[in-house]
């Protein structure tokens, strides 16, 4: 039988309809990775800033006539009067209304440009496994092509990777889960959308597995201590075991959880004090035969 061809089937063979899809093939959405254009916001909001200390300084000017016209004094003080004598274009109220009306704008504009700025800067950077896979195919390495999927200057959007952001909320992350989501040992499913050899899985099947191993390795943690511990008699070697244990436990803490370092602390105290309590008593002690 025949093999189908991507043309048969309809999907895209080139260009942007073919990396959309591509980007949006990952049932986790981490293939969401785009440029912040960090140095074209600060342009941006330097200028911006810039256009409002214009505007600052021309208000600090209109005050400073204050002092030298009564009828400033009161349109200062009353809002109404400001606006009856601003309709009078050869009034300084005149100027300060189109001044107020230029200062909300821009001031408008500026906040809010900050704003989304400041949810930018705290965009997740991509995985540095799943960049490699992106660039991969976007430069046609996955795609058994020599050209990039895209050309013009867009084609150069991953050269800065310190500029590059994922949309896909990452939270903080264990040594292991990150191991197993890089070396995720299973195939995976192709692709329904997309061509080259791309391979996708959930990352829930990969969190699933970390609880798993995380769950084994907690619980020889606690019965190997205690065996040991039943067994060996003598007072030096226990203290040492005991050291020992705890030095595991806390690595273990570093390795396969997200806690922090004072958690850590904490955790592994009580760790060792639930050892020491358990030698002390009696059913630390080999019953004699």
């Amino acid at each position: 039988m025949a093999a189908t061809t991507d043309v048969e089937l309809g999907l895209p063979q080139d260009g942007y309809p073919a990396l959309a899809n591509w980007i949006a093939a990952d049932p986790d959405s981490e293939t969401f990775i785009f440029r912040k254009f960090n140095r074209l916001a600060a342009r941006n909001l330097l200028y911006l800033q810039s256009e409002l200390c214009t505007l600052e300084g021309s208000l600090e000017k209109l005050d400073s006539q204050i002092g030298k016209d009564r009828s400033l004094k009161m349109s200062a003080r009353m809002w109404e009067m400001l606006v009856e004598k601003a309709e009078d274009n050869n009034r300084p109220e005149w100027e300060w209304m189109e001044l107020r009306r230029d200062i909300k704008d821009k001031l408008k504009e500026y906040h809010e440009a900050l704003i989304l700025q400041s949810s930018i800067a705290n965009l997740s950077t991509p995985r540095a496994s799943v960049l490699r896979r992106f660039e991969d195919w976007f430069r046609g390495g996955a795609r058994g092509s020599q050209y990039c999927i895209i050309s013009g200057q867009a084609q150069g959007i991953l050269d800065d990777v310190d500029d590059l952001a994922t949309l896909k909320l990452v939270g903080e992350e264990d040594m292991l889960s990150r191991f197993v989501q890089d070396h995720w040992p299973l195939k995976g499913r192709p692709g329904a959308h997309t061509k080259g050899n791309t391979r996708y899985f959930h990352l829930r099947h990969a969190a699933a597995t970390v609880a798993m191993i995380s769950t084994i390795v907690a619980a020889l943690e606690l019965i190997g201590a205690i065996l040991g511990l039943y067994f060996v008699t003598d007072r030096g070697a226990r203290l040492a075991m005991i050291a020992a244990f705890a030095v595991l436990f806390g690595l273990s803490l570093r390795l396969l959880t997200n806690a922090r370092r004072a958690e850590i602390f904490g955790a592994s105290a009580a760790y060792a004090a639930v050892l020491v309590v358990f030698v002390s008593s009696d059913l630390g002690q080999p019953q004699p035969s």
